[in-house]
């Protein structure tokens, strides 16, 4: 089986957490997740979180660590989820903040009402976690 792996950034600001939809007609649409993707070939946890997120979203980011590890399949794939702990970094191009460059919903809601959105079932899984390492 083919195994893909996927970073996940959890971008906090104070109380806030930031999601992104999925984007319109591709697989999965209608649902939120961490913001992130696919790791290229040779790519570490960094790169792979830095280059999606300025490019999914125009903002340019400092990769801390990795909080979480998840793995599901589907198309007769395994996908190895990487949540990682990431922060913005100040910037020009960030004056507007996080904005969905590839037409995807990008909202900041509060960590505890994570568990109301329509999150990616692997996605949710994680915010059970992350939720109940902050109370």
């Amino acid at each position: 089986m083919e195994k893909i792996h996927v970073c996940a950034c959890v971008i906090r600001q104070g109380e806030n957490i930031l999601i992104s939809g999925r984007k319109k007609g591709t697989a999965l649409e209608g649902f939120f997740e961490f913001p992130g993707g696919k790791f290229e070939k040779g790519e570490t946890l960094a790169e792979a979180s830095g280059r999606e997120l300025r490019e999914e979203l125009g903002v340019n980011v400092f990769t801390l660590d990795e909080i979480g590890y998840s793995e599901i399949e589907g198309n007769g794939k395994l996908y190895c989820i990487h949540f990682v702990r990431t922060f913005l970094l100040p910037g020009e191009e960030q004056a507007l903040g996080p904005t969905g460059r590839e037409g995807q919903d990008v909202k900041w809601i509060k960590t505890s009402l994570l568990l109301q959105q329509n999150l990616l079932p692997s996605d949710l899984d994680f915010a059970r976690f992350l939720i109940s390492t902050l109370r």
